[in-house]
């Protein structure tokens, strides 16, 4: 039965010259069908001239886009946490928002969700979900496709995930809501590509203009380089050390930086899968292709000698104005 495609469907005799067709038109799911009924027909052969004609109906061209306000309205009733994951899904389907519904495959699906989180990849399913039920009701589709998708295993390990667009305007939404240390260095972090060691080893004395010196770690190139700190970070970092009690912009440990970083992406709604490494990634992604690779390279305080022993090192001066019209 729930192999039956659009049309298909039964004819009953409900009265003196009165028939009923019933059509299934879709799949809410796996087991139960979508059906349209009609009756009033004086004969059983127009009851199944109805439902052959539904067999010729061509799908409306609706997409996830179209229900997008729908979903929204049907989840404003949920907790804000949730709330956000929905807007971050919607975020990170955006390749096949604008898709017919009808037409998308399977395959990309699953690419959507291939290099996310296992936390994550479910907000992506059930956002889906909600936009097949609402298609299928509208008969523009069959079967949810959503239900069909390959999620990543709960075990699996993902090195980089770095912040969605949707992400960083909830990030600098709650900082300019409530200014804190934490928030500041998390944002701090995203922009410079600063470790999660040297954001806890950073001091007032070490910012110096648009710079902070003498924090780097693990590489020699770090240890030597400045993190250049971008026009638009400064409001923050100057926030920091005038808001400073002991001297440091967090005044934490890195374990307890940690543990605090988990703690403030599940306030607000945000994956909990998010380390603090992911701001690093982040830095990279935002920068790869605004600047070309060599300035990247310095701007992140890489050690690539093939990268390296073909140009000259720039000034930390010409880096900081390179990362400004990056980031404008």
């Amino acid at each position: 039965m729930k192999q039956r495609g659009n049309g298909e469907g039964t004819v009953l005799k409900v009265g003196a010259r009165n028939y009923k067709a019933i059509a299934v038109v879709g799949w809410k799911d796996e087991k139960h069908p979508i059906k349209r009924t009609k009756q009033g027909f004086r004969t059983a052969k127009e009851a199944r001239e109805y439902i052959s004609a539904l067999k010729g109906e061509r799908p409306q061209e609706r997409t996830i886009a179209d229900y997008w306000s729908t979903i929204e309205q049907e989840v404003a009733h949920m907790d804000s946490a949730t709330q956000r994951k929905y807007r971050l899904a919607y975020d990170r389907v955006q390749s096949i928002a604008y898709q017919p519904l009808h037409t998308i495959r399977i395959e990309q699906l699953n690419n959507l969700v291939a290099d996310l989180t296992s936390n994550s990849a479910r907000s992506v399913k059930n956002l889906l979900s909600k936009a097949y039920q609402l298609g299928m009701a509208e008969t523009v589709c069959s079967v949810n496709l959503a239900l069909l998708m390959t999620l990543p295993k709960e075990s699996a390990h993902i090195e980089k995930m770095p912040f969605a667009k949707g992400e960083l305007d909830i990030l600098w939404s709650a900082w300019h809501e409530k200014k804190s240390a934490l928030l500041g260095v998390i944002l701090l972090s995203i922009y410079t590509g600063a470790m999660p060691i040297e954001v806890c080893r950073m001091r007032t004395e070490n910012v110096q203009g648009r710079m902070i010196v003498d924090v780097g770690a693990k590489t020699e190139k770090r240890k030597e380089s400045p993190i250049v700190i971008p026009n638009l970070l400064m409001p923050i970092v100057e926030w920091l050390c005038s808001n400073s009690t002991d001297g440091y912009l967090l005044g934490m440990t890195e374990k307890r930086y940690r543990t605090a970083f988990k703690r403030e992406m599940a306030r607000l709604g945000l994956s909990t899968d998010h380390t603090p490494y992911d701001c690093r990634h982040t830095t990279a992604t935002l920068l790869q292709n605004r600047l070309e690779p060599n300035a990247l390279t310095e701007i992140m305080r890489h050690t690539d000698l093939k990268m390296t022993q073909h140009y000259k090192h720039r000034k930390t001066e010409e880096l900081i104005c390179l990362l400004d019209q990056a980031l404008a």
